[in-house]
């Protein structure tokens, strides 16, 4: 029933294609991942849920693959009203250096700064752990805080009104990288370049 959820209409072929286009606008190459349906069972989505597509990345090591959820009803926002899209990339956990260390099962999330006066785009942000109680998540968060490529780039993500939420999440022998923005059908290319940027930070 839940595979069925995730792709009832299928994997997106045109949606897949945009994908990939944008990924070799970055010198990324990518296919159809054949593995779809064991990639959407690899992890937890929110209710409502459907992984839309699936690539995998050619000689990107240690990035392997990218995927793409849609997320709708209540999940996604106050009444059901909203439509979010969540663009994952997947880091072999195996490759990390070993300052990013091997136990933080815990999401590390960019919060926004608020502006001045609580209005407008947001002047800064800070990595949080969602359980500040794991020791190397805390340390990763601000190893993070410390890396200005990255702040530089999630900043430029976080300033977009669409972007909802841009999260790194270790699950077992993978590490996702993801943001979810609302009101597109496919995800910006700028934060598809901020998702590579982090994803590559965590092993160079």
């Amino acid at each position: 029933m839940i595979l069925r959820r995730f792709f009832r209409r299928g994997p997106d072929a045109k949606l897949n294609a945009r994908l990939i286009e944008i990924l070799a606008q970055r010198s990324v190459e990518a296919r159809a991942a054949e593995d779809h349906e064991a990639l959407a069972r690899r992890f937890v989505w929110p209710a409502g849920s459907q992984v839309r597509a699936a690539l995998e990345l050619v000689d990107a090591a240690p990035l392997t693959h990218l995927l793409l959820t849609r997320v709708t009803g209540a999940t996604a926002g106050h009444g059901g009203n909203l439509s979010l899209i969540g663009v994952h990339v997947l880091v072999d956990r195996r490759a990390l250096g070993e300052e990013w260390g091997g136990g933080w099962a815990a999401a590390i999330r960019a919060h926004p700064t608020d502006s001045p006066g609580g209005l407008g785009a947001p002047r800064d942000f800070e990595w949080q752990p969602s359980d500040a109680t794991i020791g190397e998540a805390v340390l990763i968060a601000a190893r993070l805080q410390a890396n200005e490529r990255v702040q530089r780039r999630v900043m430029g993500v976080l300033r977009e009104l669409s972007t909802m939420q841009f999260e790194i999440a270790a699950v077992g022998g993978v590490v996702r990288v993801a943001v979810h923005q609302t009101g597109r059908e496919t995800p910006d290319p700028t934060a598809v370049e901020a998702l590579l940027t982090v994803a590559r930070s965590l092993s160079d």
